[in-house]
């Protein structure tokens, strides 16, 4: 029938290339490879999110953290560069101090360096 094998002969080259036979009545369930990856993706997904909480509750307990993490009052300047561009700058301590210039990228924070 238009080049096509038989029947028989489809179903036992859809038995080789996907290796079963389909289910049959009476037949015991298998779980496909697709369902244990899906369950093994499931798990290790279920345990970072395990694993984070668990960092997050050390993390709140920690003492030191609250004191790490807050940033200090620092009093507010504008500066002009030497193209004329006017930039902000926050003097942190005291000003007999020796100078410490911390000179952030685009894309961070002042509180990364608290």
């Amino acid at each position: 029938m238009y080049g096509l094998p038989p029947m028989r002969d489809r179903r036992r080259q859809a038995v080789r290339w996907l290796g079963f036979a389909g289910r049959r009545r009476g037949a015991r369930r298998r779980f496909p490879a697709r369902a244990i990856a899906a369950a093994g993706a499931l798990g290790g997904a279920a345990a970072s999110v395990a694993v984070e909480r668990r960092h997050l509750r050390r993390i709140s307990e920690d003492r030191e953290y609250a004191q790490l993490n807050t940033l200090g009052e620092g009093r507010p300047l504008s500066v002009r560069s030497a193209d004329g561009t006017s930039l902000h700058v926050e003097v942190f301590g005291p000003d007999d101090a020796p100078s410490l210039l911390l000179a952030h990228g685009w894309t961070e924070q002042l509180t990364l360096w608290a």
